[in-house]
């Protein structure tokens, strides 16, 4: 018998088991359409954000975050350490114009980026919905790369364009680059989910989680998404999760409860306005957590890629050390002094802002719901929305595995749209309308990434239309 197992099987046996290998590599990899999408849309967006920058300092919080960035200091609470460095980083090495241009410019560069981003990651969805042909077919693989180069970067552009983010992107502030890191989470996650074998780009996600929630606390709305794009992927790790989730709501309450940690603000006056919001979500991940228990038939089995994944986020959350540090400096912004411990933890919870109220009730929940659906359709097009709609109408076309990944940003798009409406309760008028333009721009992304499966599947049919004539 032939050393080589390979040698037993029938030649098309082999050539079938060779193909295969290949289309999975090329679902796996990043393509020439990835790559273009990618270029192409972030250089076009950038170029336009750079020709409507703003010269000078603007109204808002631009001069807090263009001194603290050019002398390494502590803005407004949180203290946006990411953000601080940065700009910094800006400031020093880019030699041209005034320091809040060079700002302007840095969140103009971190937009473009966010947009390049979404165009990867829905040009690289666009493989499951696209049929791979092999590779002597030319002419259909070309037609594939430029349909999924096409629908990258019109979704890319789409979001870039938005109201709710072009306003931003071409100012002193940090919200493009809180954007830019939840684009790389998303991206992350799904390119695990591609390939699940290769834990690094989970751990990847989380790392880049924790940096971007020293950004922008309102991304912690996104952290119960994260368990469901996982499970897609991975029930093993995405029911670990689920677990690891529902303990930690449920640490949470036994803490307010007790009084336990009224230094960290978890104590019952602040915990209160959340409570409903706490056992929602603990209800939920327990109830996950017992399901996928009984389809698994087991639980505890992926605890150390869970526990590597914690500590990634330990990890990116750890910025947050730079600001007692620099405080400690007395640089010329210093709010709040977060260089004593209770400084440290009153800019850390936001101490001087509002508490977090909640809709008085469900008909105005659903009214303001109501209002972020007109203000988002508005912003990112109504014929856009339309188009997003398309994979959930042709949903038949889509494989299996394909649907799955396509219905992971829905869970992402819930947190981001509907539970944050709840969270932030913006009312209605002209105020809660730039609240909403600002805070919707998240759920843009699920919205964008839809858009562009909507774009793949209408080619897709265009293209099988004219083969048949």
């Amino acid at each position: 018998m032939s050393d080589d197992a390979s040698s037993d099987l029938p030649n098309d046996s082999v050539g079938s088991a060779v193909s295969i290998l290949f289309s999975q590599a090329r679902r796996t990899n990043l393509d020439r359409a990835d790559w273009l999408s990618l270029l192409i849309t972030t250089l076009f967006v950038l170029v336009v954000y750079l020709f409507t920058l703003a010269p000078e300092v603007t109204l808002g919080f631009a001069g807090i975050f263009s001194t603290a960035a050019m002398y390494g200091g502590v803005p407004h609470p949180p203290g946006y350490p990411l953000s601080t460095l940065y700009g910094w980083a800006f400031v020093h090495l880019v030699p041209i114009s005034n320091v809040a241009w060079r700002m302007a410019a840095a969140s103009a560069v971190a937009g473009a980026l966010a947009c390049g981003v979404i165009a990867l990651i829905v040009s690289r969805l666009g493989t499951g919905l696209v049929d791979e042909k092999p590779d002597d077919d030319l002419p259909v693989q070309k037609q594939s790369v430029l349909l999924r180069a096409a629908a990258g970067c019109t979704a890319g552009t789409v979001f870039g364009f938005s109201d709710g983010f072009w306003n931003w992107a071409v100012i002193v502030d940090v919200w493009t680059l809180s954007t830019l890191s939840l684009c790389l989470v998303f991206f992350f996650l799904l390119r695990w989910i591609q390939a699940p074998d290769c834990k690094r780009r989970l751990y990847y996600a989380f790392l880049t989680y924790g940096l971007a929630l020293t950004n922008s606390q309102a991304l912690l709305i996104f952290a119960p998404a994260i368990p469901f794009v996982v499970m897609t992927g991975n029930r093993d790790t995405g029911r670990d999760l689920f677990l690891g989730g529902a303990i930690l709501c449920a640490s949470v309450l036994i803490t307010t409860f007790l009084e336990t940690m009224p230094a960290l603000g978890i104590s019952r006056d602040g915990i209160k306005p959340l409570l409903t919001v706490y056992i929602l979500v603990g209800v939920i991940t327990f109830a996950m957590t017992v399901r996928l228990s009984m389809a698994t038939k087991r639980i505890c089995t992926e605890w150390k890629t869970v526990a590597i994944c914690c500590a990634c986020l330990l990890a990116g959350l750890s910025l947050c050390l730079y600001i007692p540090i620099v405080s400690m400096t007395n640089p010329p912004m210093n709010w709040g002094y977060p260089r004593t411990v209770q400084g440290f933890f009153h800019v850390l919870s936001r101490g001087q802002y509002e508490r977090i109220r909640l809709p008085a009730d469900m008909i105005l929940y659903l009214k303001e719901l109501w209002f972020y659906v007109t203000v988002v359709g508005s912003s990112f097009g109504w014929i856009n929305m339309g188009i997003a709609m398309v994979p959930f109408a042709l949903i038949y076309r889509i494989p299996s595995k394909s649907r799955e990944r396509l219905l992971a940003p829905g869970a992402a798009f819930l947190c981001l749209g509907p539970l944050l409406i709840a969270v932030i309760n913006p009312g209605m008028g002209n105020e809660a309308r730039w609240v909403i333009q600002v805070f919707g721009s998240l759920s843009g992304v699920a919205l964008a990434i839809w858009m562009e499966c909507g774009l793949v599947l209408l080619g897709r049919l265009v293209i099988e239309r004219s083969r048949l004539h």
